[in-house]
């Protein structure tokens, strides 16, 4: 079940907003890659939170592709890292993950966007 945290645990505030992202995953190993959307919970410049319909294993990586609330035509493609994919009683999963290996541009862009969030 989840559990709200009661301490916080990222490196940068959360940002309490709701947008849509895209996901990546495999079904199994030689399958191919099957793509989701989603919604987040909230966002800061080193991780998210957003529910899915499939449970991931901690540690593992996939892509999100974040669509900017300034120019919607605009997406940032982010790699995360799972920390946890925890079941709820009506069959979702709420997934924390971190952002993984992101580039200077990345940043810039995550960091424009949360700040029109907090405009």
């Amino acid at each position: 079940m989840w559990e709200e945290d009661s301490e916080e645990k990222r490196k940068a505030p959360r940002i309490k907003k709701q947008l849509v992202i895209q996901y990546s995953f495999k079904r199994g190993i030689d399958q191919p890659e099957v793509w989701d959307e989603s919604v987040i919970n909230d966002i800061s410049e080193t991780g998210a939170s957003f529910n899915v319909g499939k449970q991931f294993r901690r540690d593992e990586i996939f892509v999100i592709y974040l669509y900017s609330p300034v120019n919607p035509a605009d997406k940032i493609e982010i790699k995360v890292k799972v920390i946890d994919s925890a079941a709820s009683s009506i069959g979702i999963h709420r997934t924390r993950v971190e952002f993984v290996g992101l580039l200077e541009e990345q940043k810039i862009l995550l960091r424009e966007c949360i700040a029109q969030f907090l405009k």
